[in-house]
């Protein structure tokens, strides 16, 4: 209840935040809490969808890949039992697969528009290219040890390693990933804006310390953060969103006073 009590007057209770700057302790442990909860909100959807998505994996690898043998041997590559030139088109990826063309192949010849990503296996080399960033990767397969593989064996392959074991693992790793990298990314912005912030209190000559600055902001961040997380939510971005309402909140559990009330006299 403390933490949740905590996150609700984090959002708009001044005099409140005041009172933290104080206690370092306990400002740390409500940030971790924080950064616990946010990670868990913007995970669910993922690990809800997880059954269906494995399913949906399996089975569309199942019926809509052709049967194939590849076989890797003295750095070329030969895939039998495939009608060559194999091309797959879907949005905007396209996927080539030729082992027998003698030729040389250009993967550019199959993009047909500049958003096309692609990728080409050719009997000797395999070649990615990502429209984002309009860069192109090749890797011989002279060196590579040999290998071979079959439909049937990828198929058992993929779904050993779709099991829910290594899935929970999966899941596991890429909370605790998330977790870290946002905690880190939001203690440097709280570092950061709250040096800032500091500086600003210091040419005000208000008598806060840096260390109580940052305190208050383990708290603060909470309303930038679960905003920015609802519009991510909407697919709605306004950049430096997430900044202006930290520093607004900061300037304000600082420069504004509270207001008291005037004392009551009772009349004899």
């Amino acid at each position: 209840m403390w933490f949740f009590s905590s996150l609700y007057k984090s959002l708009y209770n001044l005099p409140w935040l005041r009172q933290q700057k104080g206690d370092h302790g306990k400002a740390w442990g409500y940030f971790f809490l924080l950064m616990f909860l946010v990670v868990g909100l913007t995970l669910i959807p993922l690990f809800v969808g997880l059954p269906k998505g494995v399913s949906t994996i399996q089975s569309k690898f199942a019926s809509d890949v052709p049967s194939f043998a590849a076989d890797l041997k003295g750095g070329e590559l030969v895939v039998t039992e495939l009608v060559q030139p194999y091309v797959v088109k879907e949005n905007e990826m396209v996927l080539v697969i030729d082992t027998v063309t003698t030729s040389p192949m250009q993967l550019s010849d199959y993009l047909t528009t500049n958003d096309t990503s692609g990728i080409l296996i050719t009997k000797d080399r395999l070649e990615i290219y990502n429209a984002n960033n309009q860069q192109s990767r090749a890797q011989l397969w002279s060196g590579m040890p040999d290998y071979s593989i079959t439909k049937d064996q990828a198929l058992t392959a993929l779904n050993k390693f779709l099991r829910w074991p290594i899935l929970i693992l999966i899941c596991l790793g890429l909370f605790i990933l998330y977790f870290i990298g946002l905690s880190i990314g939001r203690l440097a912005f709280i570092l950061f804006w709250g040096f800032v912030v500091w500086l600003v209190a210091i040419m005000a000559k208000k008598n806060w310390s840096y260390r109580e600055i940052f305190n208050v902001s383990l708290y603060a961040t909470t309303l930038p953060l679960l905003f920015t997380l609802i519009l991510s939510t909407s697919g709605a971005s306004i950049r430096f969103l997430s900044t202006l309402l930290f520093v607004g909140l900061m300037v304000a559990v600082i420069f504004v006073k509270e207001e008291k009330l005037p004392e009551k006299t009772i009349e004899g």
